[in-house]
């Protein structure tokens, strides 16, 4: 499934991926911002699946390097 369609029915009581969940919860926090959510709407579907996948691959990172620290 697509980010875009997994961020859409996204459940944070559901989702089990940790990533993911942070991702979304931070998207949807900024969506809930008045004027961003206008924004996010007038993006195109690949463009959001592309800043979905690029801040995902950020977060994954970042927690691959916080569970090799000592």
């Amino acid at each position: 499934m697509a980010l875009l369609d997994e961020f859409r029915s996204f459940d944070s009581k559901k989702e089990k991926d940790h990533a993911k969940k942070a991702l979304f919860q931070v998207v949807d926090n900024i969506m809930c911002r008045q004027g961003f959510s206008g924004i996010w709407d007038e993006i195109d579907d690949p463009t959001k699946e592309e800043i979905l996948a690029t801040n995902l691959e950020t977060i994954e990172s970042h927690m691959r390097e916080y569970r090799d620290l000592p």
